[in-house]
C-alpha cells in the first residue's frame, strides 16, 4: 500500500471489504464538494446478530474523540450479558441529520428485519423528536433517550 493516498487506501479497503460474503457497503458523496459524507459498513456477522433479536436498537454517534475529527455513527444491541453488540458502524464527516438518515435508510435496506424493532434507545445529541417517526414509521415504537 505505499504510495498511494489516503483516498486510494480507503478505497482499496472498501473493495476488499465488499469481496467478503455476505457483507453491505455504503457511500454518501456529496454532490458539490465530491467529497464522502458518510460510509456505513456492516460485517455478516453482525448482520445475523441483528436477525436473532431485533427488537431494541440503541443508536450512538462520538464526536472529538480522534485525532482525526471523524465521528463514528454506530447500531448496537444488547446481547445476552446485557453488553452492547455494534450491528453496523457508520463513519459521518458532520453529524448532520442527512448523514445519520442516510447511514438508517441503509441499516433499513440490508436488514429486513428492522421492521421488527420496537424501542430504538438514543444518545442525547439524536434526540431530535421529529427525526425518529419519520425513519420508523410504525406505530408503537417508543424512542427513549440514554445519558
Amino acid at each position: 500500500m505505499g504510495g498511494k493516498t489516503d483516498e486510494e487506501r480507503t478505497v482499496e479497503l472498501l473493495r476488499e471489504f465488499c469481496d467478503a460474503d455476505g457483507v453491505s457497503a455504503a457511500v454518501s458523496v456529496n454532490d458539490t464538494s465530491g467529497l464522502v459524507d458518510a460510509i456505513c459498513f456492516q460485517t455478516a456477522s453482525q448482520k445475523r446478530l441483528f436477525r436473532a433479536s431485533p427488537e431494541v436498537i440503541m443508536v450512538d454517534t462520538t464526536h472529538g474523540t480522534n485525532k482525526n475529527y471523524y465521528k463514528l455513527f454506530s447500531i448496537l444491541l444488547d446481547n445476552v450479558f446485557g453488553k452492547g453488540q455494534y450491528v453496523q458502524h457508520s463513519l459521518v464527516e458532520s453529524e448532520a441529520m442527512d448523514n445519520l438518515t442516510f447511514c438508517l435508510n441503509e441499516f433499513k435496506e440490508s436488514n429486513r428485519a428492522w421492521v421488527n424493532i420496537r424501542v430504538v434507545v438514543r444518545t442525547r445529541i439524536l434526540k431530535k423528536r421529529e427525526f425518529w417517526p419519520k425513519l420508523f414509521p410504525m406505530p408503537g415504537k417508543f424512542f427513549a433517550n440514554s445519558t
